[in-house]
C-alpha cells in the first residue's frame, strides 16, 4: 500500500477531542479483547502497520497455526459465530478500508451436506471453491446467445438473448453440482423454505423445460403469417425469447418475441418486471437519444402486447418486436466496438447519455418504480426489512451512517438501466449503436445506483466467496473517475462523491429483496397481488437470488460492514 490516503476516506481535520478513536477486537478462542488507540490523522498505510504490530506483541498466538477471531463492531459480533484464521492486513485502495484476510474453515464434503440444511443463512453465505457456473452476472463478460445456442443464433444480430441465453443457469435452482445445491437449500431453509420452492420461484427450470412454442394469444394477432412452424428459441433464462421469421411482403423479415416469466427487479418488490415497465422505459430511454427496439403492430394496428398464459399461477406478460436488422453478434461486438476507443468507456457514454436527461415529473415515470434520493431509496428498504421481521437492521444502520458521515452530495435523479452488458448492446460493424435492449429492470433513482451496478459486475466475476476482481481492464475507482469526467468534466469525479456509500447500498437493495422473498415464501402464506404488501412474492428464481445475496454479503464484509 501507498501512503497516500484514497480521497473517500480523507479525515478532516480533527479536533483535540476527536484526535483518536479505539478498534476492539476479541479473540474467539478465550473471549479477551484487544483495544488499539487509533489517531485519526493517519494515514491508511500507518494504520494497517499499526493493527498487525499491535496484534503480534498482544496476541503473539494469533500468527500460529489455527487460531481465530470473531470480528466486533459497534458492539456487535460480525456473522454468526464465523471461524476465521487470520492471514494478514490489507489496504483496499478502492473502499478506503482495511481489510483483515482469512482462511474459512474446509469445504463442507458431500457426505456432510445433509448436516448443511440446519445451519443458518450467515453460516452458509459463503461460496465454497469450486468450477464456477455460467450466471446471469457472468453474462456481460463473454458468455453469448451464439455459445449456447450455436451460430445460428450467433447469425440474428439479436442480442436479445444475451443475458438469458445460458443452459447452465437452471443450477441456481437446484440442477447444478451438488455443492452449490446443498449451500442454496441450507440457506432457504434458515429461512422455513422446503425443497423444492413453489413454481413461483423456480423460474429459470420453469423456462428452460417450456415447450418451445409461442402463445396462441400472440400467434393470432400476428400481422404476418410466419415462414416456419416453429420459432426459435433464443433464451432460457429469467425470460422466454423466440426469433421468428414472416414470409415475404410482411411488415417485417423478422420478429423478436419476448415473454416475461421473473418479475423481481432491483428496485422495488412491489413494482413487477413486465411489458409494461419496459414499454415506459425504452420511451423514456429514446426521448434521451438512445435507439430501442420497435414494437411491432398487430392485424389492427394496435401494440402487439399482452398476457398470455405459460403454467404459472399468474399471467405472464408478451411483446414483439421487429427485428434489428444489420448488427454483429455478441462474440463481435467488442471487436468493432474497440475500433472507436475502449468498450467501457463506450459503455460509460451510453450510460451518460441515458442519466443527462431529466426523468420527469412521477407520473410521467408510472409505472417504473421511482426513488428521488438515496434517503427515499434506503427508507424503502428499512421498511421493507422491518415487515420481514427487522435481521438487517445493524447493516441498513451501518449503510446510513456511511452516506451521513461521508457528505455524499446531491445529483438529480435519472432512469437507470440496471442491466449493463454487451449482450444488452446491439452495434453495426464499425461499432455504430443500433439499439440498447432490455429495458425491464429499469427505474427512476439515482444514477450513481447504475453506475456502481454497472462497475461491481465488470469489476468482478463469480458469486460468494468465489467472488474474485477481475485482472484486466480499469479498477473500480478509474471507472468511477471516468463517468464523472465524461459527464461533468474534468475533475468530475467530485460531483459523484465517494463510491463506497453506492456499493453499500447496491448491495444492501439485493440483500433486502432476496431476504424479503425467503421469509415470505417461508412463511407459507404467499399472494400473487402487488397490492398485498406483507405477502405478494413476484415470479422469480430464489435460487439465483440466494447467489446474489452471497455476493452482496461478501462485499458487504470487503467493506467492514456489518452482513
Amino acid at each position: 500500500p501507498t501512503e497516500a490516503v484514497p480521497i473517500d476516506v480523507q479525515p478532516p481535520e480533527p479536533t483535540p477531542a476527536e484526535a483518536s478513536v479505539r478498534l476492539k477486537f476479541r479473540f474467539a478462542s478465550d473471549g479477551q479483547t484487544m483495544e488499539l488507540e487509533v489517531q485519526r490523522m493517519w494515514t491508511m498505510a500507518k494504520l494497517t502497520n499499526e493493527v498487525l504490530n499491535h496484534c503480534k506483541q498482544c496476541r503473539a498466538s494469533l500468527s500460529a497455526s489455527g487460531a481465530s477471531i470473531d470480528l466486533v463492531h459497534g458492539g456487535r459480533v460480525l456473522g454468526r459465530k464465523p471461524e476465521l484464521t487470520v492471514s494478514e492486513a490489507k489496504l483496499d485502495e478502492s473502499l478506503g478500508a482495511i481489510v483483515l484476510l482469512v482462511e474459512r474453515k474446509p469445504p463442507v464434503s458431500t457426505a456432510d451436506s445433509a448436516n448443511a440444511k440446519s445451519r443458518t443463512a450467515k453460516e452458509t453465505s459463503c461460496r465454497q471453491p469450486n468450477a464456477s457456473p455460467v450466471t446471469r452476472e457472468d453474462s456481460g463478460s463473454g458468455s453469448s446467445a451464439e455459445e449456447s445456442s450455436g451460430d445460428a443464433a450467433s447469425n440474428s444480430g439479436s442480442g436479445f438473448s444475451a443475458e438469458d441465453s445460458n443452459d447452465s443457469s437452471g443450477s441456481s435452482s437446484g440442477s447444478g453440482d451438488n455443492d452449490d445445491g446443498a449451500e442454496i437449500e441450507a440457506v432457504l431453509a434458515s429461512f422455513g423454505v422446503s425443497w423444492p420452492p413453489p413454481l413461483v420461484c423456480c423460474m429459470n427450470k420453469a423456462v428452460e423445460n417450456y415447450p418451445k412454442n409461442l402463445p396462441r394469444e400472440l400467434l393470432s394477432r400476428l400481422p404476418w403469417a410466419p415462414q416456419q412452424k416453429k420459432p426459435k428459441k433464443l433464451s432460457d433464462g429469467w425470460h422466454e425469447g423466440y426469433e421468428l421469421s414472416l414470409k415475404p411482403g410482411g411488415p417485417a423479415k423478422r420478429v423478436f418475441c419476448r415473454i416475461w416469466r421473473s418479475q423481481l427487479g432491483y428496485f422495488k418488490l412491489e413494482c413487477p418486471v413486465g411489458y409494461a415497465v419496459e414499454a415506459r422505459a425504452m420511451a423514456l430511454a429514446r426521448a434521451a437519444g438512445l435507439p430501442t427496439p420497435e414494437l411491432l403492430m398487430d392485424r389492427d394496428g394496435l401494440p402487439l402486447a399482452g398476457t398470455c398464459n405459460r403454467g404459472d399461477a399468474t399471467p405472464a406478460d408478451f411483446a414483439a418486436y421487429r427485428f434489428i436488422e444489420g448488427a454483429v453478434s455478441e462474440r463481435k461486438a467488442p471487436r468493432a466496438i474497440s475500433r472507436t476507443g475502449p468498450i467501457w468507456r463506450f459503455e460509460l457514454g451510453l450510460m451518460v447519455r441515458l442519466h443527462e436527461r431529466p426523468p420527469g415529473p412521477h407520473e410521467a415515470t408510472r409505472p417504473l418504480a421511482r426513488f428521488d434520493n438515496w434517503q427515499e431509496h434506503l427508507d424503502y428498504l428499512e421498511a421493507l426489512s422491518i415487515r420481514g421481521g427487522g435481521q438487517l437492521a445493524p447493516t441498513i444502520a451501518d449503510v446510513r451512517m456511511l452516506f451521513e458521515v461521508l457528505n455524499v452530495p446531491d445529483l438529480p435523479p435519472a432512469l437507470c438501466h440496471l442491466d449493463w452488458h454487451l449482450g444488452n448492446v446491439l452495434v453495426g460493424q464499425n461499432g455504430d449503436l443500433l439499439g440498447v435492449l432490455d429495458w425491464e429492470f429499469a427505474g427512476i433513482g439515482d444514477p450513481r445506483f447504475d453506475l456502481i451496478r454497472y462497475i461491481r459486475r465488470h469489476r468482478f466475476t463469480g458469486d460468494g466467496d468465489r467472488c474474485r476482481q477481475r485482472d484486466e481492464g480499469p479498477s473500480e475507482k478509474e471507472l468511477w473517475t471516468a463517468y464523472g469526467e465524461l459527464r461533468f468534466g474534468s475533475g468530475g469525479a467530485e460531483h459523484l462523491g465517494p463510491m463506497s456509500p453506492w456499493l453499500a447500498l447496491e448491495c444492501l437493495a439485493v440483500m433486502v429483496l432476496a431476504t424479503a422473498v425467503c421469509a415470505r415464501v417461508g412463511s407459507g402464506t404467499i399472494s400473487s397481488d402487488p397490492g398485498d404488501a406483507g405477502h405478494y412474492v413476484p415470479r422469480c428464481d430464489i435460487g439465483e437470488w440466494v447467489e446474489d445475496m452471497q455476493t452482496s454479503i461478501y462485499h458487504l464484509r470487503r467493506m467492514g460492514l456489518a452482513a
